[in-house]
């Protein structure tokens, strides 16, 4: 494992929703991969506008901290359509980076874009969002330890929490479930 030795100025989130970007006279559809105050990572887009400044437009679901919620509300969060905040704001393309994992990624690439003109309020849903996440993740990590010990109490709140998280672990093992949940509680910082 790659360890950092350097703090990010912005907590990030894994973000696996889609957003919309406006160029010239066409509106465009890309997926989010990562989101922080500051910017956000887009994928699966074989292109992003290089131009000093691109209108985005997204949605940022309201976000809980789950640790000492019950299954019941967790279950009514994902079966209710979930309130949240669209922001629309200008951004700026920073990097772009090629994609080598396999032959269906030749033509998508990611592209890291920073926010320019994001308003406060924005912002704190942003930084919410992400600071949310991260605490989550810790507790998401923490049920799956425990469900060693106690799998009929945390085996369904490690699964709802997971889909709340947009994480998918079918046809994984135990090591690799353990494997990005670590990842992610690293990189994300």
């Amino acid at each position: 494992m790659i360890h950092k030795n350097y703090q990010r100025e912005h907590v990030r989130a894994p973000f696996n929703d889609k957003m919309f970007f406006k160029d010239q006279d066409y509106v465009y559809k890309a997926k989010i991969k990562n989101i922080s105050s500051g910017g956000l990572l887009l994928s699966e887009i074989p292109f992003f506008p290089k131009n000093d400044q691109v209108q985005v437009f997204f949605y940022l679901p309201k976000s809980f901290f789950w640790e000492n919620a019950d299954i019941h509300e967790m279950k009514k969060y994902l079966n209710l359509n979930r309130r949240g905040h669209i922001i629309q704001t200008s951004v700026t393309f920073v990097r772009e980076e090629e994609k080598q994992f396999s032959i269906e990624d030749i033509f998508q690439k990611n592209f890291g874009l920073k926010f320019l003109s994001l308003n406060p309020q924005d912002k704190l849903y942003l930084e919410d969002y992400a600071s949310k996440f991260k605490r989550n993740l810790g507790v998401l990590s923490l049920w799956f330890e425990m469900m060693s010990e106690k799998k009929a109490e945390y085996a369904p709140r490690f699964h709802l929490l997971s889909k709340i998280l947009g994480y998918n672990w079918k046809d994984k093992s135990d090591s690799q479930i353990r494997n990005l949940i670590q990842h992610d509680l690293n990189d994300f910082q």
